[in-house]
């Protein structure tokens, strides 16, 4: 009788659960199933459950949070290496990156978006127009409404990496709505009518503009 080696047990789980989350069965900010429930979806036992959940909060993937479970925080080692590294960076380093990757994500955008994306993009713009006076509220409405606009650039590896970063950039956003004096509305507003309008360089101006402000701000 040939016996599986534990260890290739809890490989093969790991494999299981990386899967779910690259397929986006389970996206970044979702929590995953229990451990009972992974169980009995999976047919492992507790213990290789377990480490295979454990190997993969090691590598920054999922985050175990008390009283509320465990949550998906980067869909790649790589993505969350580069999310950890931009903790540490000083604030400009981290509104360059942001130019980088807001400003060729909303040209992209104007060029490429579905009726549906820009459905989307509309939808979310008014949300955020609803939050003005709530900063949290804001915060969040404004970070659904950058990462709508990676979506729309039908780029996976752009949303790959926003996604990545999620976490770090809803601290920057919280951070700049609560200490800086504007909220830059007309240049969000002028960003997603660009890309309705299949505008790219409007598109990438207003996402520029914004970012620009907010460095001349933080100067």
């Amino acid at each position: 009788m040939t016996h599986v080696r534990r260890t290739g047990l809890v490989d093969q789980m790991i494999a299981v659960l990386r899967a779910n989350i690259a397929d986006g069965t389970w996206p970044v900010g979702s929590r995953i199933p229990t451990e009972p429930q992974l169980v009995d979806e999976l047919g492992a036992s507790r213990n290789t459950i377990r480490e295979a959940v454990g190997a993969l909060v090691q590598v920054g993937m999922l985050e175990r949070r008390q009283g509320s479970g465990t949550y998906v925080v980067s869909d790649s080692e790589v993505g969350e290496a580069i999310g950890a590294r931009l903790t540490q960076a000083e604030h400009r380093h981290s509104l360059e990156l942001r130019l980088a990757i807001d400003v060729m994500a909303a040209e992209l955008a104007a060029r490429r978006r579905t009726d549906d994306a820009a459905a989307e993009l509309l939808a979310v713009a008014e949300r955020r127009k609803a939050a003005l006076g709530d900063p949290v509220a804001l915060a969040a409405a404004d970070l659904e409404l950058h990462r709508a606009v990676v979506r729309a650039s039908d780029n996976p590896l752009l949303v790959s990496v926003y996604d990545s970063l999620a976490g770090v950039l809803e601290s920057a956003i919280t951070e700049n709505v609560a200490d800086l004096p504007g909220t830059y509305d007309d240049q969000h507003e002028a960003l997603v009518a660009a890309i309705v309008a299949r505008d790219p360089e409007a598109a990438a101006n207003a996402a520029r503009s914004f970012l620009h402000a907010i460095q001349e701000e933080r100067s």
